[in-house]
Protein backbone atom coordinates (compact mmCIF):
# COMPACT_ATOMS: atom_id res chain seq x y z
CA UNK A 1 0.00 0.00 0.00
CA UNK A 2 1.42 3.41 -0.71
CA UNK A 3 0.48 5.52 2.08
CA UNK A 4 2.73 7.07 4.77
CA UNK A 5 2.60 9.20 7.25
CA UNK A 6 4.87 10.21 9.96
CA UNK A 7 3.78 7.49 12.67
CA UNK A 8 6.48 6.82 14.44
CA UNK A 9 8.11 10.37 14.85
CA UNK A 10 4.66 11.33 16.48
CA UNK A 11 5.23 7.95 18.64
CA UNK A 12 8.24 9.41 20.72
CA UNK A 13 6.55 12.59 21.05
CA UNK A 14 2.99 11.44 22.32
CA UNK A 15 2.34 9.18 25.13
CA UNK A 16 -0.31 6.79 23.39
CA UNK A 17 -0.52 5.13 20.42
CA UNK A 18 -3.84 7.00 19.41
CA UNK A 19 -2.35 10.38 20.29
CA UNK A 20 0.36 9.88 18.04
CA UNK A 21 -1.86 8.77 15.03
CA UNK A 22 -4.33 11.00 15.83
CA UNK A 23 -1.46 13.72 15.38
CA UNK A 24 0.20 12.36 12.88
CA UNK A 25 -2.84 12.06 10.53
CA UNK A 26 -3.80 15.51 11.92
CA UNK A 27 -0.72 17.58 10.87
CA UNK A 28 -0.96 15.44 7.40
CA UNK A 29 -4.38 17.12 6.60
CA UNK A 30 -3.74 20.16 8.19
CA UNK A 31 -0.16 20.62 5.96
CA UNK A 32 -1.82 19.97 2.89
CA UNK A 33 0.66 16.64 3.15
CA UNK A 34 -2.88 14.13 2.60
CA UNK A 35 -4.73 16.36 0.15
CA UNK A 36 -8.48 17.18 0.05
CA UNK A 37 -10.78 13.97 -1.25
CA UNK A 38 -7.51 11.34 -0.70
CA UNK A 39 -9.44 8.00 0.26
CA UNK A 40 -7.66 6.69 3.49
CA UNK A 41 -6.79 3.33 4.02
CA UNK A 42 -9.80 1.45 5.95
CA UNK A 43 -9.27 0.66 9.29
CA UNK A 44 -8.13 -2.74 9.05
CA UNK A 45 -5.50 -1.80 6.46
CA UNK A 46 -3.92 1.18 8.50
CA UNK A 47 -4.10 -1.06 11.41
CA UNK A 48 -2.07 -3.78 10.07
CA UNK A 49 0.48 -1.06 7.96
CA UNK A 50 1.53 0.48 11.70
CA UNK A 51 0.79 -2.23 14.51
CA UNK A 52 -2.28 -0.56 16.11
CA UNK A 53 -5.88 -2.02 16.76
CA UNK A 54 -8.69 -1.49 14.83
CA UNK A 55 -10.41 -0.04 17.87
CA UNK A 56 -7.14 2.60 17.70
CA UNK A 57 -8.03 3.67 14.39
CA UNK A 58 -11.79 3.59 14.53
CA UNK A 59 -11.18 6.16 17.19
CA UNK A 60 -8.90 8.23 15.65
CA UNK A 61 -10.92 8.42 12.31
CA UNK A 62 -14.28 9.77 14.57
CA UNK A 63 -12.25 12.13 16.25
CA UNK A 64 -11.10 13.77 12.85
CA UNK A 65 -14.02 13.51 11.45
CA UNK A 66 -15.92 14.86 14.01
CA UNK A 67 -13.69 17.87 13.93
CA UNK A 68 -14.61 18.26 10.13
CA UNK A 69 -11.02 16.67 8.82
CA UNK A 70 -12.25 13.67 7.62
CA UNK A 71 -15.45 12.67 6.07
CA UNK A 72 -16.63 8.97 6.32
CA UNK A 73 -18.90 7.39 3.84
CA UNK A 74 -20.67 4.39 4.71
CA UNK A 75 -19.88 1.63 2.22
CA UNK A 76 -17.30 3.93 0.30
CA UNK A 77 -14.76 5.14 2.69
CA UNK A 78 -12.92 7.68 4.80
CA UNK A 79 -11.82 10.96 2.77
CA UNK A 80 -10.00 14.19 3.53
CA UNK A 81 -12.44 16.80 3.55
CA UNK A 82 -10.43 19.74 4.99
CA UNK A 83 -9.31 22.48 1.93
CA UNK A 84 -5.85 23.45 3.13
CA UNK A 85 -5.67 26.79 0.43
CA UNK A 86 -9.03 27.61 2.28
CA UNK A 87 -7.09 28.07 5.31
CA UNK A 88 -4.85 30.89 3.59
CA UNK A 89 -1.60 28.75 3.94
CA UNK A 90 0.42 27.79 6.43
CA UNK A 91 1.48 31.36 7.39
CA UNK A 92 -2.47 32.72 7.21
CA UNK A 93 -3.31 34.47 10.89
CA UNK A 94 -5.02 32.22 13.41
CA UNK A 95 -8.93 33.12 12.89
CA UNK A 96 -10.44 35.29 15.49
CA UNK A 97 -12.70 33.42 18.36
CA UNK A 98 -15.98 32.90 17.22
CA UNK A 99 -17.57 34.24 20.32
CA UNK A 100 -17.57 37.43 22.05
CA UNK A 101 -17.69 38.45 25.54
CA UNK A 102 -19.94 40.08 27.55
CA UNK A 103 -18.86 43.67 29.45
CA UNK A 104 -18.03 42.07 32.34
CA UNK A 105 -16.14 39.68 30.23
CA UNK A 106 -14.34 42.12 28.78
CA UNK A 107 -13.64 44.26 31.97
CA UNK A 108 -12.46 41.16 33.10
CA UNK A 109 -9.86 40.57 30.35
CA UNK A 110 -9.00 44.30 30.39
CA UNK A 111 -7.81 43.98 34.00
CA UNK A 112 -4.36 43.21 35.30
CA UNK A 113 -3.59 39.70 35.73
CA UNK A 114 -3.88 40.47 39.59
CA UNK A 115 -6.71 42.62 39.86
CA UNK A 116 -9.00 39.71 38.39
CA UNK A 117 -11.63 38.68 40.83
CA UNK A 118 -13.94 36.28 40.68
CA UNK A 119 -16.75 36.76 42.28
CA UNK A 120 -17.63 34.34 44.98
CA UNK A 121 -21.32 31.79 45.03
CA UNK A 122 -22.66 31.03 48.61
CA UNK A 123 -24.49 27.99 47.95
CA UNK A 124 -26.13 26.05 51.17
CA UNK A 125 -25.65 22.50 51.61
CA UNK A 126 -26.72 21.89 54.96
CA UNK A 127 -29.62 19.75 53.56
CA UNK A 128 -27.19 17.42 51.79
CA UNK A 129 -24.80 16.97 55.28
CA UNK A 130 -22.95 13.52 55.10
CA UNK A 131 -23.10 11.70 58.50
CA UNK A 132 -19.76 12.98 59.99
CA UNK A 133 -20.01 10.54 62.49
CA UNK A 134 -18.59 8.21 60.20
CA UNK A 135 -15.84 10.34 58.70
CA UNK A 136 -12.19 9.58 59.37
CA UNK A 137 -11.06 13.16 60.96
CA UNK A 138 -8.08 11.86 62.00
CA UNK A 139 -6.73 10.89 59.13
CA UNK A 140 -8.39 13.50 56.86
CA UNK A 141 -6.56 16.38 59.25
CA UNK A 142 -3.28 14.59 58.81
CA UNK A 143 -3.49 14.70 55.19
CA UNK A 144 -5.03 17.96 55.14
CA UNK A 145 -2.31 19.27 57.28
CA UNK A 146 0.53 17.61 55.26
CA UNK A 147 -1.32 19.08 51.90
CA UNK A 148 -1.05 22.61 53.24
CA UNK A 149 2.57 21.98 54.43
CA UNK A 150 3.67 20.94 51.16
CA UNK A 151 1.43 23.49 49.21
CA UNK A 152 3.58 26.64 51.45
CA UNK A 153 6.94 24.76 51.19
CA UNK A 154 6.10 25.37 46.91
CA UNK A 155 5.02 28.65 46.75
CA UNK A 156 1.20 27.82 46.33
CA UNK A 157 0.22 29.08 49.66
CA UNK A 158 1.71 32.03 49.65
CA UNK A 159 -0.39 33.56 46.77
CA UNK A 160 1.39 32.20 43.86
CA UNK A 161 -1.47 29.81 42.83
CA UNK A 162 -3.14 30.94 39.55
CA UNK A 163 -6.82 31.63 39.39
CA UNK A 164 -6.95 29.01 37.01
CA UNK A 165 -6.41 26.11 39.59
CA UNK A 166 -3.13 24.91 41.12
CA UNK A 167 -1.16 23.72 38.39
CA UNK A 168 -0.60 19.97 39.43
CA UNK A 169 -3.97 19.88 39.57
CA UNK A 170 -4.23 20.89 35.98
CA UNK A 171 -1.86 18.55 35.11
CA UNK A 172 -3.09 15.78 36.26
CA UNK A 173 -6.41 16.44 34.72
CA UNK A 174 -4.96 17.07 31.23
CA UNK A 175 -3.14 13.73 31.06
CA UNK A 176 -5.71 11.74 32.53
CA UNK A 177 -7.90 13.81 29.13
CA UNK A 178 -5.05 13.11 27.28
CA UNK A 179 -4.94 9.27 27.76
CA UNK A 180 -8.31 8.39 28.81
CA UNK A 181 -10.51 10.26 26.18
CA UNK A 182 -7.91 10.62 23.27
CA UNK A 183 -8.19 15.14 24.02
CA UNK A 184 -5.39 16.88 23.03
CA UNK A 185 -5.45 19.01 25.97
CA UNK A 186 -2.87 20.49 27.60
CA UNK A 187 -2.58 22.17 31.30
CA UNK A 188 -3.18 25.59 30.26
CA UNK A 189 -6.41 24.86 28.37
CA UNK A 190 -8.07 23.34 31.55
CA UNK A 191 -9.85 26.06 34.42
CA UNK A 192 -10.99 24.01 38.16
CA UNK A 193 -13.88 25.65 39.62
CA UNK A 194 -15.67 24.82 43.13
CA UNK A 195 -17.95 22.64 41.00
CA UNK A 196 -20.60 22.48 37.83
CA UNK A 197 -22.47 25.27 38.93
CA UNK A 198 -19.83 27.57 39.20
CA UNK A 199 -18.64 26.47 35.95
CA UNK A 200 -21.92 27.48 34.22
CA UNK A 201 -22.73 30.98 36.44
CA UNK A 202 -18.62 32.05 35.33
CA UNK A 203 -19.68 31.21 31.19
CA UNK A 204 -23.07 32.75 31.26
CA UNK A 205 -20.75 36.07 33.32
CA UNK A 206 -18.28 35.81 30.10
CA UNK A 207 -20.61 35.06 27.45
CA UNK A 208 -24.01 36.55 28.07
CA UNK A 209 -25.10 40.23 28.32
CA UNK A 210 -28.07 40.78 31.41
CA UNK A 211 -31.15 40.61 29.65
CA UNK A 212 -29.46 38.42 26.39
CA UNK A 213 -31.51 35.42 25.53
CA UNK A 214 -30.13 32.13 26.21
CA UNK A 215 -30.65 28.34 25.58
CA UNK A 216 -30.64 25.69 28.83
CA UNK A 217 -31.04 22.46 29.53
CA UNK A 218 -34.61 21.38 31.22
CA UNK A 219 -34.06 20.15 33.99
CA UNK A 220 -31.05 22.19 34.95
CA UNK A 221 -29.88 24.84 37.21
CA UNK A 222 -31.93 27.96 37.32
Amino acid sequence: MHFHIAYHAYLERYPTKLLALYHALHDGVTGGVLAYGLRLPSTRELAGLYGLSRGTVNQVYEMLASEGYLQCRTGSGTYVAFRKEEQGGAGAARPEASYRLSAWGERLESASPRGRMVPRLAVDFDCFAPDLDAFPREAWNRCLYAAVRELTVSGAGRGECPPQGYGPLREGIARYLRRARGIAVEAEHIAVTGGSMQALALLAQLLVEPGEPAVAETPGYA
